[in-house]
Formats: structure tokens, sequence, C-alpha cells
């Protein structure tokens, strides 16, 4: 993982590209154990206090991405992707205030905007590509498929 430290306590990192493309791509599922488990294990490497946030934060975040986009593209990824980084600026400046009140926001939220931005981006260039390369995503996405016939991922 690529990590930029910004004083005094935020860091920018491009989970959000992980996050936000495992969720549009193979659905609400996915997004949750991107953001949840993949950012939190991130976390533990250098920035160890924010963990419990970010298992929340970015769990969740990746559940709106893949519960209000379509897997299809368009105008509708934008929104999730839009709804998600609302969410997780929300409670990470949350998390921040709460660690260490309100000059952990100030330089909490802007990098966090940054972040969701780019991951935005990236993600909306990556999503297509992954959708055509991996045909089964779409069968993921919906719980259906060859290894799932009792339904399990439903």
């Amino acid at each position: 993982m690529v990590r930029v430290p910004v004083p005094p306590f935020a860091y920018f990192n491009l989970s959000e590209c992980v996050v936000y493309t495992a969720a549009l791509v193979f659905g609400w599922r996915m997004g949750l154990v991107a953001g949840a488990i993949g950012a939190t294990l991130a976390d533990f490497i250098g920035y160890s206090v924010w963990w419990p946030i970010t298992l929340v934060v970015k769990g969740v975040e990746g559940l709106l991405v893949g519960l209000l986009s379509t897997g299809r593209g368009g105008r509708r990824d934008i929104v999730a992707i839009c709804c998600g980084a609302a969410w997780m600026i929300a409670g990470y400046a949350l998390g921040a205030y709460w660690l260490g009140g309100p000059g952990w926001v100030v330089s909490e939220v802007p990098v966090d905007v940054v972040q969701c931005v780019a991951g935005g981006v990236v993600a909306m260039v990556l999503a297509p590509a992954l959708r055509r390369a991996v045909p089964l995503a779409r069968d993921f996405r919906q719980g259906t498929g060859a290894d799932n016939q009792r339904g399990t991922w439903r």
C-alpha cells in the first residue's frame, strides 16, 4: 500500500480505489470486506490508533457503494461513490474529533476529500475493464453462479 503521511495525524492512501472498485464490480459483500478488512489491516501497519474507526467507516462505505450501484456503470455508480465518500469523510471527521479534537478534524477532512476523489476517478476507470475481464463478477454480485447453487451468498 502506498501511504503519504500528512501532518499531524492524517495520511493519504489509495484504499478508496480498492474499496470503490470492489464494490462497483463485485457488489456490497466484497465492498464491505475490502473496506472493513483490507483498510483495517493497512491501518495496523503504521496508524493503529485508527483501526476501530476504519473497520466501521470503511466497511459501511464499501457496503453503501455496493448497494447503491447497479454494477453496470453510469451515473448511478457516480452517485454511489459520492454517497460512500460523504459517509467516509463524515465518519473520519467524527473519529478525528473523538481521537484528538477539532485540530485533528481540520487536518483530516481535506486529505479525505482528495483521497475520495482520487479513488472515485480510478474506480470509474478500473471497474468497466474489470467487469469485462472477470465475467463471473456479475454472478458474484447477484449471489448466483455455479459455485452457489444453494444461495449461500444471498
